[in-house]
């Protein structure tokens, strides 16, 4: 699988010494193997990490997502948020101002020519 999740938590930390140099963590963690990483953050302290992985069995990716409530110290085990049948591509998150997570990916259950957008 292309990419690195650890750094993106790298470039992830550099992004929020701007605005949380006294409360970051130090040091990189590793959240989960996949690829394509996306990540945000709602501005108190709490991140989003959404990305590619396969569960165990399965031989097409699906969208996880792992959270963090102290700037990304601690992150919890990663959750499918998309359990479907056919390859859960391309993922991309954002906190709406009222706290709201919104994350979209692409399926290709409709065939490559013409995947599907989930939200």
């Amino acid at each position: 699988m292309k990419g690195s999740f650890s750094a993106v938590l790298i470039v992830l930390c550099l992004c929020l010494s701007a605005n949380a140099a006294d409360r970051r963590p130090s040091g990189v963690h590793e959240v989960s193997k996949g690829s394509r990483p996306a990540v945000t953050s709602d501005g108190n302290g709490r991140l989003y990490a959404v990305f590619e992985a396969y569960d165990s069995g399965k031989k097409t990716p699906d969208v996880f997502c792992s959270t963090s409530i102290d700037f990304g110290a601690t992150w919890s085990p990663r959750q499918n948020i998309s359990r479907m049948q056919s390859a859960s591509e391309h993922p991309a998150v954002a906190v709406e101002k009222n706290g709201a997570v919104d994350v979209v990916w692409t399926s290709n259950g409709s065939g490559l020519k013409n995947p599907d957008i989930f939200l």
